[in-house]
């Protein structure tokens, strides 16, 4: 459980339900879907436009870049690529195995279930990590950054560039100037 910037409530279930709400017509620059296996599941490379984007992945492991303008991105589920672009943006993976970059601007960068790369690049980004009891790797990156994780994921005070958490937890942060344990 998180809570954004904006004082929001979110979970693993109610971010892809906050993508359903903002879904409207979205121009793409390109969309090209991939067979996995015959008959099982597609992977969607997805790019936005130099606009505000709202765009949502598929169940398989999609590619997914916002690009310009502040962007709404929603990997779902499936090993998914999630990368912002130069504005501020809100990224998130979704479950699976998933590796989620902010761009240049102030990003929010969630991993949700899965064992999750997690980055920002510049400015002042706020990436969150779910306590899901899986491995975690997050770099804030340039500029003021804040990382948070919960009370579970961090149990040894020592957050130099590796943590171990319960159970059997590993979250590696690097160059975060803020990291914040949440007790709920």
């Amino acid at each position: 459980m998180f809570t954004d910037t904006k004082g929001r409530s979110m979970n693993e279930t109610s971010i892809p339900k906050r993508a359903a709400r903002g879904m409207g017509l979205v121009a793409l620059v390109a969309m090209t879907l991939t067979a996995l296996a015959a008959g099982v599941a597609l992977a969607a490379t997805i790019n936005g436009t130099t606009g505000d984007d709202r765009l949502s992945g598929t169940a398989a492991a999609d590619t997914i870049n916002g690009f310009a303008g502040n962007d709404d991105v929603f990997g779902l589920d499936g090993a998914d690529t999630v990368q912002g672009g130069p504005n501020q943006d809100y990224l998130s993976g979704g479950t699976g195995d998933d590796e989620v970059v902010g761009g240049q601007g102030p990003d929010e960068v969630y991993g949700l279930a899965g064992n999750d790369r997690l980055s920002g690049e510049t400015e002042g980004d706020q990436i969150f990590a779910a306590n899901d009891g899986q491995r975690d790797a997050i770099s804030c990156g340039a500029g003021f950054d804040r990382a948070s994780v919960g009370l579970n994921d961090v149990v040894d005070d020592q957050l130099v560039s590796s943590v171990t958490t319960l159970p059997g937890d590993v979250v590696s942060i690097s160059s975060c100037e803020r990291v914040t344990v949440n007790l709920q």
